[in-house]
């Protein structure tokens, strides 16, 4: 089981109800297809449970596990500029006139089909929890979130979720935890934080391996910088970076939380897969609970 170590937070802004046969029925039609000689790329559903299952959702703990992949053919920057040097010399050379841009951008154009079967992918995996109101992302950028949710969207015709909003300063909140040496209940403050001041040119002050409520820190906000990073920890079971934009980076699950399934026979793969993905999706949908409750609750609800 690929534990998250991102979680990027959307919360439906109306009832929907997903089912997972439904579901499972839905994204059938937009499972991944390895990439022909001509196509660059190519997007769509995988196994949830990678080698060990067949159906591209799977459901533990009240929530669905989904996951979509993406294959890309790379051909290096620099084949394609020593390949189309040495075509648009040698069509020089035959033809005694230099070559415009236009034509030379033809000739990359067939260059590129004639690389193409040459390539090699490059594979980028997404997955995502549905769990009650939210959509949990395990994505290190909202780009690739997006798309994500965008194959979800098409694939099951409506999609009504924006990432969560909440109702106080997230910058300002976490400023002052640090300032205070105070943090929300089942929060302590980690030892790594970024500081970016508020007046123009105020520069960007980045502080790691100490403790952050200390003099240096002090000074930074005093000369007007606030915390937009903050690396925190959650009843001792979570360790996580979060941003002005509630983006959770650097998750990590504790070896307590990890070492409950070791009980699991080692050899049964499928079930110690199903045992660490419900445990998972229940610490991830209590820490989501905690940390929206943290920062004042959520702006949006759902209609």
């Amino acid at each position: 089981m690929r534990y998250f170590n991102n979680a990027l937070i959307y919360r439906f802004t109306k009832e929907m109800n997903i089912n997972a046969d439904q579901l499972e029925k839905q994204m059938s039609d937009f499972r991944l297809t390895p990439c022909g000689e001509q196509d660059m790329q190519k997007f769509g559903w995988v196994n949830a449970m990678g080698n060990l299952g067949s159906m591209l959702t799977h459901v533990g703990n009240d929530a669905i596990l989904i996951s979509a992949r993406k294959e890309e053919k790379i051909i290096p920057g620099s084949v394609i500029k020593n390949e189309l040097d040495t075509l648009v010399e040698a069509k020089e050379i035959e033809t005694g006139v230099t070559i415009k841009r236009a034509e030379k951008m033809a000739l990359k154009d067939d260059l590129m089909i004639k690389l193409l079967p040459r390539a090699f992918s490059k594979f980028q995996s997404t997955d995502a929890i549905i769990t009650g109101d939210y959509i949990i992302v395990n994505a290190s950028s909202y780009k690739q979130a997006e798309n994500m949710l965008a194959l979800l969207r098409k694939s099951i015709g409506s999609l009504p979720v924006i990432p969560v909003v909440v109702k106080n300063d997230t910058s300002t909140l976490m400023t002052e935890w640090v300032k205070n040496a105070t943090t929300p209940k089942g929060f302590e403050l980690g030892e790594q934080a970024e500081l970016r001041g508020i007046l123009e040119n105020s520069g960007i002050a980045r502080l790691k391996g100490q403790e952050l409520s200390c003099d240096e820190t002090i000074a930074h906000i005093d000369a007007n910088k606030v915390v937009c990073k903050l690396a925190m920890t959650y009843q001792d079971r979570l360790s996580f970076i979060v941003d002005e934009t509630l983006t959770v980076k650097q998750l990590s699950f504790s070896d307590e939380i990890k070492d409950q399934n070791e009980d699991i026979d080692f050899e049964d793969k499928a079930a110690r897969f199903d045992a660490d993905f419900c445990l998972m999706a229940g610490e991830l949908s209590a820490f989501t609970k905690g940390l929206l409750s943290a920062f004042g609750g959520e702006e949006h609800e759902k209609a």
